[in-house]
């Protein structure tokens, strides 16, 4: 068996699979790639949410915290206007409305804590998904390589 020239045709359409299958890899390449991007940018984003969550609910609670301060003083004001001693049940009253505030402040806390949880829970997994996605895409891109080779090679053995 010795080396047979191949024709000019032969040559053509060789030459054509394996530019097709470059292209093809070439767009799955980049088809990857912005997976990947598109993953961290999503990433970025819910990140970023996550710590707007946090810093509103710093904020809420505050402000929270300040108004519970004004109700008790205003309690307090509203049970000395009466002639109440602030002893005994005004004193039992102002405790139950400061446990009731102070439960409502940590309840909003704890609802922005696992908001700002899940959004970085969900920017975690957006750029997994971006990498799966560009590690599929790479495979993808060398199959077509090696297809394109084996098609190539296939056609001029004929």
């Amino acid at each position: 068996m010795g080396f047979e020239p191949i024709s000019a045709t032969a040559a053509v359409v060789a030459a054509s699979q394996l530019a097709g299958g470059a292209a093809s890899a070439l767009s799955q390449y980049q088809g990857a790639k912005t997976a990947k991007a598109i993953g961290r940018a999503n990433e970025e984003n819910l990140s970023g949410q996550s710590r707007l969550t946090m810093d509103e609910q710093r904020e809420n609670t505050s402000r929270l915290r300040d108004n519970a301060a004004l109700a008790m003083g205003q309690l307090h004001a509203d049970a000395g206007k009466s002639g109440l001693a602030t002893e005994g049940s005004v004193a039992v009253r102002e405790q139950a409305v400061a446990n009731r505030l102070e439960t409502e402040i940590r309840d909003q806390a704890r609802q922005s804590l696992l908001k700002a949880q899940e959004l970085r829970h969900q920017g975690r997994l957006a750029a997994w998904e971006g990498n799966v996605q560009a590690r599929a895409g790479k495979l993808s891109a060398a199959g077509s390589l090696l297809g394109s080779f084996g098609n190539s090679a296939n056609y001029l053995s004929k």
